[in-house]
Protein backbone atom coordinates (compact mmCIF):
# COMPACT_ATOMS: atom_id res chain seq x y z
CA UNK A 1 0.00 0.00 0.00
CA UNK A 2 0.92 3.87 -0.98
CA UNK A 3 2.18 5.96 2.39
CA UNK A 4 0.46 8.17 4.45
CA UNK A 5 -2.68 6.22 3.53
CA UNK A 6 -5.99 7.72 4.51
CA UNK A 7 -10.21 6.39 4.39
CA UNK A 8 -12.30 9.46 4.08
CA UNK A 9 -15.82 9.55 4.87
CA UNK A 10 -18.64 11.47 3.38
CA UNK A 11 -22.65 11.50 3.88
CA UNK A 12 -24.97 11.93 1.01
CA UNK A 13 -22.51 13.59 -1.11
CA UNK A 14 -18.59 13.37 -1.87
CA UNK A 15 -18.32 16.61 -3.73
CA UNK A 16 -18.05 18.14 -0.21
CA UNK A 17 -15.09 20.66 0.23
CA UNK A 18 -14.27 18.90 4.02
CA UNK A 19 -15.21 14.64 4.71
CA UNK A 20 -17.06 14.43 7.30
CA UNK A 21 -14.60 11.98 9.20
CA UNK A 22 -11.17 10.78 8.28
CA UNK A 23 -9.46 8.33 9.38
CA UNK A 24 -5.88 7.15 9.19
CA UNK A 25 -4.71 3.86 8.18
CA UNK A 26 -1.32 2.03 9.80
CA UNK A 27 1.09 0.78 7.50
CA UNK A 28 1.30 -3.09 7.42
CA UNK A 29 3.54 -5.36 5.28
CA UNK A 30 3.28 -6.68 1.96
CA UNK A 31 1.60 -9.88 3.37
CA UNK A 32 -1.85 -10.33 2.05
CA UNK A 33 -3.66 -11.20 5.90
CA UNK A 34 -1.63 -8.49 7.12
CA UNK A 35 -5.14 -6.43 8.30
CA UNK A 36 -4.90 -3.54 11.31
CA UNK A 37 -7.25 -2.09 12.80
CA UNK A 38 -8.37 1.84 12.68
CA UNK A 39 -11.14 3.52 14.49
CA UNK A 40 -12.15 7.08 14.68
CA UNK A 41 -14.95 8.70 16.58
CA UNK A 42 -17.38 11.50 14.80
CA UNK A 43 -17.31 15.16 15.79
CA UNK A 44 -20.77 15.59 15.91
CA UNK A 45 -24.03 12.92 16.27
CA UNK A 46 -24.85 11.09 13.30
CA UNK A 47 -28.33 10.06 12.90
CA UNK A 48 -31.24 9.32 10.29
CA UNK A 49 -30.49 7.57 7.07
CA UNK A 50 -27.41 8.63 4.69
CA UNK A 51 -25.59 7.47 1.88
CA UNK A 52 -22.07 7.02 2.85
CA UNK A 53 -19.34 7.53 0.35
CA UNK A 54 -15.78 6.01 1.48
CA UNK A 55 -12.56 7.54 -0.76
CA UNK A 56 -9.41 6.03 -0.28
CA UNK A 57 -6.13 8.01 -0.63
CA UNK A 58 -2.59 7.92 -0.77
CA UNK A 59 0.86 9.14 -1.54
CA UNK A 60 2.68 7.30 -4.23
CA UNK A 61 5.26 4.64 -2.87
CA UNK A 62 7.33 2.89 -5.44
CA UNK A 63 5.39 1.18 -8.83
CA UNK A 64 2.48 0.66 -5.96
CA UNK A 65 -1.02 1.80 -7.08
CA UNK A 66 -3.04 0.58 -4.05
CA UNK A 67 -4.38 2.92 -1.55
CA UNK A 68 -5.17 0.19 1.16
CA UNK A 69 -6.65 -2.71 0.76
CA UNK A 70 -10.03 -2.86 2.98
CA UNK A 71 -11.84 -6.14 4.95
CA UNK A 72 -14.23 -4.62 6.44
CA UNK A 73 -16.19 -1.02 8.11
CA UNK A 74 -18.44 -0.78 11.06
CA UNK A 75 -20.64 1.64 12.93
CA UNK A 76 -22.00 1.74 15.98
CA UNK A 77 -23.61 3.60 18.60
CA UNK A 78 -21.38 6.14 20.57
CA UNK A 79 -21.08 4.28 24.24
CA UNK A 80 -20.74 6.96 26.46
CA UNK A 81 -20.67 3.91 29.45
CA UNK A 82 -17.14 2.93 27.90
CA UNK A 83 -15.77 6.32 27.91
CA UNK A 84 -16.93 6.63 31.92
CA UNK A 85 -15.44 3.39 32.30
CA UNK A 86 -11.89 4.88 30.73
CA UNK A 87 -12.30 7.98 32.84
CA UNK A 88 -12.66 5.79 36.09
CA UNK A 89 -9.74 3.69 35.05
CA UNK A 90 -7.69 6.28 34.69
CA UNK A 91 -8.58 7.75 38.41
CA UNK A 92 -8.31 4.73 40.22
CA UNK A 93 -5.30 3.23 38.87
CA UNK A 94 -3.48 5.89 40.83
CA UNK A 95 -5.67 5.42 43.75
CA UNK A 96 -4.13 1.88 43.58
CA UNK A 97 -1.07 3.23 44.67
CA UNK A 98 -1.85 5.07 47.52
CA UNK A 99 -0.83 3.72 50.82
CA UNK A 100 -3.71 4.25 53.02
CA UNK A 101 -5.61 1.88 49.93
CA UNK A 102 -3.10 -0.58 49.86
CA UNK A 103 -3.20 -1.05 53.56
CA UNK A 104 -6.75 -2.24 53.14
CA UNK A 105 -6.30 -5.29 51.23
CA UNK A 106 -9.74 -7.23 51.90
CA UNK A 107 -11.86 -4.08 51.87
CA UNK A 108 -10.30 -2.05 49.29
CA UNK A 109 -7.32 -2.93 47.69
CA UNK A 110 -7.85 -6.52 46.40
CA UNK A 111 -11.03 -5.46 45.05
CA UNK A 112 -10.17 -2.56 43.43
CA UNK A 113 -7.08 -4.32 41.38
CA UNK A 114 -9.54 -7.05 40.61
CA UNK A 115 -11.71 -4.20 39.15
CA UNK A 116 -9.30 -2.59 37.21
CA UNK A 117 -8.31 -5.85 35.49
CA UNK A 118 -11.33 -6.06 34.37
CA UNK A 119 -12.04 -2.66 33.08
CA UNK A 120 -8.69 -3.01 31.26
CA UNK A 121 -9.64 -5.64 29.37
CA UNK A 122 -12.87 -4.47 28.27
CA UNK A 123 -11.36 -1.08 26.82
CA UNK A 124 -8.81 -2.94 25.11
CA UNK A 125 -11.02 -5.21 24.04
CA UNK A 126 -13.13 -4.04 20.40
CA UNK A 127 -15.68 -6.57 20.97
CA UNK A 128 -17.12 -6.01 24.46
CA UNK A 129 -20.97 -6.15 25.30
CA UNK A 130 -22.75 -2.99 26.04
CA UNK A 131 -24.03 -4.96 29.57
CA UNK A 132 -20.46 -5.90 30.37
CA UNK A 133 -18.94 -2.44 30.19
CA UNK A 134 -21.70 -1.38 33.05
CA UNK A 135 -21.14 -3.80 34.80
CA UNK A 136 -17.25 -2.93 35.02
CA UNK A 137 -18.51 0.85 35.10
CA UNK A 138 -20.42 -0.02 38.24
CA UNK A 139 -17.96 -2.21 39.87
CA UNK A 140 -15.68 0.79 40.05
CA UNK A 141 -18.04 3.29 40.83
CA UNK A 142 -19.16 1.35 44.36
CA UNK A 143 -15.53 1.66 44.94
CA UNK A 144 -14.81 5.12 44.13
CA UNK A 145 -16.32 6.39 47.37
CA UNK A 146 -14.96 4.00 49.55
CA UNK A 147 -11.85 5.28 48.01
CA UNK A 148 -12.18 8.35 48.84
CA UNK A 149 -13.32 8.58 52.25
CA UNK A 150 -10.59 6.32 52.94
CA UNK A 151 -7.83 8.80 51.51
CA UNK A 152 -9.88 11.79 53.53
CA UNK A 153 -9.37 10.04 56.65
CA UNK A 154 -5.34 8.94 55.70
CA UNK A 155 -3.38 11.33 54.24
CA UNK A 156 -5.19 13.95 53.75
CA UNK A 157 -5.78 14.48 57.20
CA UNK A 158 -2.28 14.24 57.92
CA UNK A 159 -1.57 16.76 54.98
CA UNK A 160 -4.08 19.40 56.53
CA UNK A 161 -3.20 18.95 60.18
CA UNK A 162 0.60 19.85 58.96
CA UNK A 163 -0.49 22.61 57.46
CA UNK A 164 -2.54 23.90 60.02
CA UNK A 165 0.40 23.92 62.03
CA UNK A 166 2.03 26.63 59.81
CA UNK A 167 2.09 29.93 60.80
CA UNK A 168 4.41 33.21 60.51
CA UNK A 169 6.80 32.00 63.14
CA UNK A 170 7.96 29.04 60.53
CA UNK A 171 6.45 30.05 57.29
CA UNK A 172 6.45 32.68 54.45
CA UNK A 173 3.47 35.29 54.66
CA UNK A 174 3.15 35.15 51.29
CA UNK A 175 3.00 31.44 51.31
CA UNK A 176 0.40 31.46 54.01
CA UNK A 177 -1.76 33.82 52.22
CA UNK A 178 -1.53 31.23 49.00
CA UNK A 179 -2.22 28.16 50.99
CA UNK A 180 -5.41 29.21 52.47
CA UNK A 181 -7.65 28.70 49.33
CA UNK A 182 -6.30 25.47 48.94
CA UNK A 183 -6.52 24.62 52.47
CA UNK A 184 -10.35 25.58 52.36
CA UNK A 185 -10.79 23.32 48.65
CA UNK A 186 -9.22 20.47 50.46
CA UNK A 187 -11.73 21.31 53.70
CA UNK A 188 -14.59 20.80 50.98
CA UNK A 189 -14.27 17.50 50.42
CA UNK A 190 -16.26 15.17 50.87
CA UNK A 191 -16.75 11.12 50.16
CA UNK A 192 -18.93 11.46 47.14
CA UNK A 193 -16.72 14.15 45.75
CA UNK A 194 -15.16 12.02 43.55
CA UNK A 195 -11.40 10.83 43.48
CA UNK A 196 -10.27 13.42 40.29
CA UNK A 197 -11.68 15.62 42.97
CA UNK A 198 -10.06 14.70 45.99
CA UNK A 199 -7.24 14.08 43.79
CA UNK A 200 -7.05 17.74 42.04
CA UNK A 201 -6.78 19.32 45.98
CA UNK A 202 -4.40 17.22 47.72
CA UNK A 203 -1.80 17.30 45.18
CA UNK A 204 -2.47 21.35 45.07
CA UNK A 205 -2.10 21.64 48.85
CA UNK A 206 0.11 19.24 48.74
CA UNK A 207 2.52 20.80 46.41
CA UNK A 208 2.03 24.04 48.28
CA UNK A 209 3.46 22.78 51.54
CA UNK A 210 6.10 20.95 50.49
CA UNK A 211 7.24 24.02 48.44
CA UNK A 212 6.77 26.82 50.87
CA UNK A 213 9.51 29.23 52.27
CA UNK A 214 10.71 29.85 55.62
CA UNK A 215 10.64 33.10 57.36
CA UNK A 216 13.89 35.20 57.17
CA UNK A 217 14.92 34.31 60.39
CA UNK A 218 15.20 30.59 59.00
CA UNK A 219 16.40 31.50 56.03
CA UNK A 220 19.26 33.68 57.80
CA UNK A 221 20.07 30.44 60.31
CA UNK A 222 20.35 27.84 57.32
CA UNK A 223 22.77 30.57 55.82
CA UNK A 224 24.87 30.52 58.80
CA UNK A 225 24.69 26.80 59.19
CA UNK A 226 26.13 26.20 55.37
CA UNK A 227 29.04 28.38 56.55
CA UNK A 228 29.58 26.32 59.56
CA UNK A 229 29.66 23.15 57.81
CA UNK A 230 32.08 24.89 55.22
CA UNK A 231 34.39 25.82 58.52
CA UNK A 232 34.15 22.31 59.73
CA UNK A 233 36.02 20.88 56.74
CA UNK A 234 39.02 22.62 58.17
CA UNK A 235 38.75 22.09 61.72
CA UNK A 236 40.13 18.82 61.85
CA UNK A 237 43.89 20.04 62.41
CA UNK A 238 42.60 22.03 65.16
CA UNK A 239 41.54 21.98 68.91
CA UNK A 240 38.97 18.84 69.55
CA UNK A 241 37.01 20.89 71.82
CA UNK A 242 36.47 23.62 69.02
CA UNK A 243 34.81 20.62 66.94
CA UNK A 244 33.20 19.61 69.76
CA UNK A 245 31.55 22.81 69.68
CA UNK A 246 30.78 23.59 66.64
CA UNK A 247 29.09 20.03 66.07
CA UNK A 248 26.77 21.17 68.77
CA UNK A 249 25.65 24.48 67.58
CA UNK A 250 25.27 22.82 64.20
CA UNK A 251 22.81 19.76 65.92
CA UNK A 252 21.01 22.98 67.94
CA UNK A 253 20.92 25.11 64.74
CA UNK A 254 19.33 22.06 62.27
CA UNK A 255 16.81 20.76 65.44
CA UNK A 256 15.54 25.01 65.61
CA UNK A 257 15.29 24.60 61.11
CA UNK A 258 13.16 21.63 61.49
CA UNK A 259 11.43 22.67 64.18
CA UNK A 260 7.77 23.99 62.78
CA UNK A 261 7.17 25.74 66.25
CA UNK A 262 10.47 27.58 66.82
CA UNK A 263 10.29 31.19 68.63
CA UNK A 264 12.31 33.97 67.27
CA UNK A 265 14.28 33.68 70.48
CA UNK A 266 15.63 30.12 69.88
CA UNK A 267 16.12 31.21 66.29
CA UNK A 268 17.92 33.99 67.58
CA UNK A 269 19.97 31.89 69.97
CA UNK A 270 21.01 29.39 67.57
CA UNK A 271 22.39 31.89 65.16
CA UNK A 272 24.45 33.61 68.05
CA UNK A 273 25.95 29.87 68.55
CA UNK A 274 27.00 29.82 64.76
CA UNK A 275 28.11 33.77 64.79
CA UNK A 276 30.47 35.33 67.13
CA UNK A 277 33.84 35.34 65.96
CA UNK A 278 36.49 35.51 68.28
CA UNK A 279 34.06 35.40 71.45
CA UNK A 280 34.67 32.35 74.03
CA UNK A 281 32.66 29.30 73.13
CA UNK A 282 31.58 30.48 69.80
CA UNK A 283 32.94 27.34 67.69
CA UNK A 284 33.08 29.48 64.09
CA UNK A 285 35.04 32.76 65.85
CA UNK A 286 37.51 29.64 67.06
CA UNK A 287 37.87 27.68 63.65
CA UNK A 288 38.36 31.36 62.12
CA UNK A 289 41.14 32.88 64.51
CA UNK A 290 42.74 29.47 64.29
CA UNK A 291 42.57 29.10 60.84
CA UNK A 292 43.61 32.20 60.17
CA UNK A 293 47.14 32.10 63.22
CA UNK A 294 49.29 30.02 60.43
CA UNK A 295 52.44 28.26 61.70
CA UNK A 296 53.03 28.47 65.19
CA UNK A 297 56.34 30.35 64.62
CA UNK A 298 54.22 33.19 63.20
CA UNK A 299 52.07 32.85 65.98
CA UNK A 300 54.66 33.63 68.48
CA UNK A 301 55.76 36.50 66.36
CA UNK A 302 52.57 38.33 66.15
CA UNK A 303 52.20 37.79 69.84
CA UNK A 304 55.67 39.50 71.16
CA UNK A 305 54.95 41.65 73.80
CA UNK A 306 56.59 44.84 72.15
CA UNK A 307 54.02 44.68 69.49
CA UNK A 308 56.74 44.90 66.69
CA UNK A 309 55.61 42.19 65.12
CA UNK A 310 59.25 41.00 64.19
CA UNK A 311 60.76 37.77 65.65
CA UNK A 312 63.00 38.27 68.80
CA UNK A 313 66.50 39.49 68.13
CA UNK A 314 68.21 36.14 69.25
CA UNK A 315 71.68 37.14 69.07
CA UNK A 316 71.29 39.44 71.99
CA UNK A 317 70.00 37.07 74.38
CA UNK A 318 72.38 35.84 76.80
Amino acid sequence: MGRNAKAEIYFDSKDKLVPDAVIDLPETSSGSDSYQTADIAFSRPVTGEHTLYLVLRTEANGTSQTAAKLDWILFQEANSHLEHLESLYGALSQAKNKADVQQQMEGLYLPLREALLKAERLIASNAAEKEEIIQAENALAALERPIVECLLNGEMKALIQAVEGLSSQNTDKGDLEAIKPLLEAARAIQPGSGYEAYAAAYGALRQAYDTRKPTEDKLALAELLAQAREAQASIGEYLTESKHLLASAMEKAEAVIADEKATEGQLADAAESLRAPGRPGSPCGQVRARAGGGTGRRAAAAGRPDGSGRPPDRRKSK
